[in-house]
């Protein structure tokens, strides 16, 4: 099993997802789900994961980095808090990164300047721009934020070692 979809099927959970250990591409969006089960990260050769539009929450696991293989990943439209964790950076493969429309906080992780070869950022909050390239259908449609928090704030990266990035999208961030 390479593809894996899922989506609207109101499903509630994914555990045991990490026994598909070929897969490649796994879709779950507009479910019910309401968290990342640990052993997805055991899944190595996911290349892309699409999970947005659920209710998934807590704090994003600093073991994304085991998905070394992952070129695309879409969390947007949940409920995750916390800071975006330093791990992201050893995704070294990304070229999508959807994590719009969220309670992050904190800092951006300077170890997102280690995604050479991302070209879409998108971590904008509801009243960002539109999105429509980091996978959002229906980002940035009304005006302020809906979100709870104060979102990423702080100084910007360089980003000069994303010699790739095309589009950033960090909107309606403080």
């Amino acid at each position: 099993l390479t593809t894996l979809y899922l989506s609207l099927t109101g499903l509630e959970s994914i555990d045991g997802i990490g026994r598909a250990k070929n897969l490649k591409v796994f879709h779950s969006t507009n479910n019910k789900l309401s968290t990342i089960p640990y052993d997805l990260y055991d899944v190595t050769s996911l290349e892309k994961v699409y999970l947005n539009y659920n209710n998934i929450g807590g704090r994003l696991s600093g073991s994304l980095k085991k998905l070394s293989k992952l070129e695309e990943l879409y969390l947007m439209h949940n409920q995750l808090t916390g800071q975006i964790p330093s791990g992201i950076g050893g995704l070294n493969n990304i070229r999508v990164l959807g994590l719009t429309e969220n309670n992050f906080e904190g800092t951006l992780p300077v170890e997102l300047e280690n995604l050479g070869t991302i070209e879409v950022l998108a971590i904008q909050r509801e009243g960002g721009t539109d999105g429509q390239a980091a996978g959002g259908s229906d980002v940035g449609t009304s005006f302020g934020s809906s979100k709870s928090g104060k979102g990423i704030g702080g100084p910007l990266l360089s980003f000069k070692d994303m010699p790739n990035l095309r589009e950033l999208y960090l909107g309606s961030n403080s």
